[in-house]
């Protein structure tokens, strides 16, 4: 299912799950295994674009963290995923405090944007985004991953499937083949 978030904002947000992974040894490593295509649009123009790899999970689960401190202290969003080697941001929200607004930044980024966000406009597609993923996950997928977005120790754990949970993503895996496609 292809998700398109925020269209009436600037920022716009399209992912689409394509792999759940297949968990192994019952463990299951969501950050790393749930993966799909990620697409950032600023004022209509592709700002960012992944189309197959993305570690979805394991950016909603940044950005949860990050959500939950924003609204507080401005504080900066910075993301680099696991499986990433580059020391530089993925992406990198960053406060600028004297206009009392947000720049996006990408290391893959399509095109330099100049557009300064105010809070609202950055914060509430990628809101969307989070909720949207935990909602699909559930919904289509059977699988809850709210307690693992919210946890603030074990970010990078491994998740225990119980056998129901497996039996799932396995059944998932033979029914979706063509769409969703585990990688080796």
């Amino acid at each position: 299912m292809k998700i398109i978030l925020g269209k009436n904002n600037k920022i716009i947000i399209n992912y689409e799950i394509k792999s759940l992974g297949i968990p192994n040894y019952k463990m299951w490593m969501p950050f790393l295994d749930i993966e799909g295509q990620l697409t950032i649009l600023i004022c209509d123009n592709i700002f960012f674009e992944e189309t197959q790899f993305f570690t979805l999970c394991e950016f909603a689960y940044h950005l949860n963290q990050w959500l939950k401190l924003v609204k507080k202290n401005n504080q900066d969003f910075h993301y680099n995923p696991l499986d990433v080697d580059d020391d530089i941001d993925l992406f990198h929200f960053k406060y600028i405090e004297d206009k009392n607004s947000w720049k996006i930044f990408s290391s893959w980024q399509k095109f330099d944007s100049e557009i300064l966000f105010d809070l609202d406009e950055i914060f509430n597609p990628f809101n969307q985004y989070v909720e949207k993923f935990i909602q699909e996950l559930k919904q289509t997928y059977h699988l809850e991953i709210t307690k693992i977005l919210n946890d603030k120790v074990s970010n990078y754990c491994t998740f225990k499937l119980n056998s129901y949970q497996r039996r799932k993503i396995l059944e998932l895996h033979e029914i979706f083949a063509d769409k969703i496609k585990p990688l080796y």
